[in-house]
C-alpha cells in the first residue's frame, strides 16, 4: 500500500510525464477526462485538484460527474487506525474524489452518491473485498458526513479554491479561513 505522500508523488509524476486524457481513458477502458496534479496541504489530510476531472459511470443515472479545478478532497475518509490495510488513497482514489464531490454538492440523494462510489470502484476494478468494505462503510456510517457537509455549506463554507497557497507549509484549516481564496 502507498502512503499518502507516495500516492501524491505517483499521481503528480504521471501528470508530469504527459499522461493525457486518452491515456487515462485507455487505462480503465471508458470515458474519463482529466489527469490533474494535486496540491497537498501541509497536514497531508486535504488535497486540492489542480485540474478538472470528469467521469461517466455506466450505472449513474444523472450522467457525467465533473469535479472542478480547485475542489478540495480528503480522498477516502478511513480512520487512521486502519490506514495500514486501507489507506485514504489507493486504486479507489478517483472514486473517493467523485464521492466526496457528490457528498459536498448534494445534487443527488446520499444513496445515489454512495452508488456512484460503488459503481466507479467496480469500473476501476477495485477488488471485491475492498469495494464492499468501503461501500458498506459509507452506507452504514456516512450519514454524519453527509449532514456535516450540508451544515458547513449552509454556514458558508466552500470547497472550490480560486487560488492555491504558495507556501507548502500551509494547512487546510488555516487556508480555508483566509478571505478571497474560494470561488
Amino acid at each position: 500500500m502507498l502512503s499518502k505522500r507516495e500516492f501524491l508523488e505517483q499521481w503528480n509524476k504521471s501528470v508530469a510525464e504527459g499522461q493525457d486524457d486518452k491515456s487515462w481513458s485507455d487505462a480503465i477502458g471508458k470515458q474519463f477526462t482529466g489527469a490533474p496534479a494535486l496540491f497537498a496541504f501541509a497536514d497531508m489530510d486535504y488535497f486540492a485538484l489542480t485540474g478538472q476531472i470528469q467521469w461517466t459511470p455506466d450505472a449513474y443515472r444523472t450522467g457525467a460527474v465533473t469535479v472542478p479545478h480547485g475542489f478540495v478532497t480528503d480522498f477516502a475518509s478511513v480512520p487512521r487506525l486502519f490506514w495500514s490495510m486501507l489507506p485514504p488513497m489507493g486504486r479507489y482514489g478517483y472514486a473517493a474524489v467523485f464521492h466526496d464531490f457528490a457528498y459536498w454538492e448534494q445534487n443527488v440523494s446520499r444513496a445515489e452518491a454512495d452508488a456512484l462510489f460503488r459503481d466507479t470502484m467496480i469500473e476501476l476494478q477495485v477488488s471485491t473485498w475492498t469495494r464492499h468494505l468501503l461501500y458498506y462503510s459509507v452506507r452504514w456510517f456516512g450519514f454524519p458526513a453527509w449532514r456535516s457537509n450540508a451544515a458547513l455549506k449552509h454556514s458558508g463554507e466552500k470547497r472550490q479554491l480560486r487560488m492555491l497557497p504558495t507556501d507548502i507549509k500551509t494547512r487546510w484549516v488555516d487556508w480555508k479561513s483566509r478571505p478571497g481564496v474560494f470561488f
